[in-house]
């Protein structure tokens, strides 16, 4: 119930009522109204789902400790999803087709985001943004 007694239901009627009214006075006027909230129940509808689709908080946390060593991203046509996210302080590597391995090596104790099953343990985190399955392994430190 809200304050005034009427419960959602008898709110949403009477919303609609005053939008079919004003369409028989004047037709814009009808479609101002209309327009706005077909835009906001789409919107509050599709958020959830956008959400998960877009969601770069997964990563966040664990990119947020980022090693001096860097972080990469292969496999993935990255526009800078993470670096507001995660704060970071320098930019994600966009590692080249076939520049993996040589990127390890370079960077013991480093972060690579990729959408490969890489042979480095267990991933660190893993959740899929944007139709693709990305895993996070942090690099072990060198020897």
């Amino acid at each position: 119930m809200t304050s005034n007694g009427l419960s959602r239901g008898n709110e949403l009627r009477g919303l609609m009522a005053a939008i079919l009214l004003a369409t028989r006075r004047a037709p814009l006027l009808g479609w101002a109204l209309v327009a706005p909230v077909a835009l906001l129940v789409t919107h509050v509808s599709l958020r959830p789902a956008l959400m998960e689709h877009f969601d770069t908080a997964r990563f966040a946390e664990e990119l947020a400790r980022s090693p001096a060593a860097g972080v990469a991203i292969n496999g993935y046509p990255y526009q800078g999803e993470f670096g507001f996210t995660a704060r970071l302080t320098g930019p994600v590597e966009v590692l080249p087709e076939g520049g993996l391995d040589a990127w390890i090596g370079a960077h013991p104790g480093g972060l690579v985001i990729s959408t490969q099953e890489l042979p480095l343990g267990a991933p660190a985190g893993e959740a899929w943004l944007a139709g693709k399955r990305l895993r996070l392994f942090r690099l072990p430190d060198a020897p």
